[in-house]
């Protein structure tokens, strides 16, 4: 996404005869931009959602088993796959990942737009003067999903964890 964004912005802003303004130019262009990531995204986000979860999930519960398995001196207990309460919980975790994936392209394409105005109306050179401002713009995007993806494997671990360990009857305990 970022590169196509560079690459499409770059070429719309080469000087060359047109009907339209460069702002009506990059204006069009950026919708299209959006329309085709913002599809991309929307219809990604849902199968990368569920794949966090599914993963996490797999990992929550090897990670317990062994916690289980510690803190009873060494008898197994296994905590159900989906004990009750963590049906709607995973529902709601996945939402709230679908709309957060959805969020980072979102985020990016506004950021860049407002860059790209704002140079345009500041009277800028064009994209040489907003290369580094986009490359900026880019880094800060992927941070940002990192952070998201880390974030929200947390959240869904602590959350699993804590319905399987109620299910086995533990009623209290201290995450390290």
């Amino acid at each position: 996404m970022r590169s196509e964004y560079l690459r499409e912005i770059e070429r719309a802003s080469l000087p060359y005869a047109r009907d339209a303004g460069i702002a009506d130019v990059m204006a069009a262009l950026l919708k299209q931009l959006s329309d085709k990531w913002g599809g991309i995204f929307a219809s990604r986000a849902v199968e990368i959602a569920e794949g966090l979860i599914s993963g996490t999930s797999k990992y929550s519960q090897k990670s317990l088993d062994i916690s289980l398995r510690e803190m009873s001196g060494g008898l197994t207990l296994r905590a159900p796959d989906l004990p009750d309460g963590l049906r709607d919980k995973i529902a709601a975790m996945t939402a709230e990942n679908v709309s957060l994936i959805k969020s980072i392209q979102n985020q990016y394409h506004s950021r860049i737009e407002s860059a790209i105005m704002r140079s345009i109306s500041q009277g800028g050179m064009g994209i040489v003067n907003i290369r580094d401002e986009i490359a900026s713009i880019g880094k800060k995007a992927a941070e940002h999903a990192d952070f998201i993806a880390e974030d929200q494997t947390r959240k869904v671990t602590s959350v699993m964890n804590t319905e399987r360990m109620k299910a086995v009857g533990v009623k209290r305990f201290v995450w390290i």
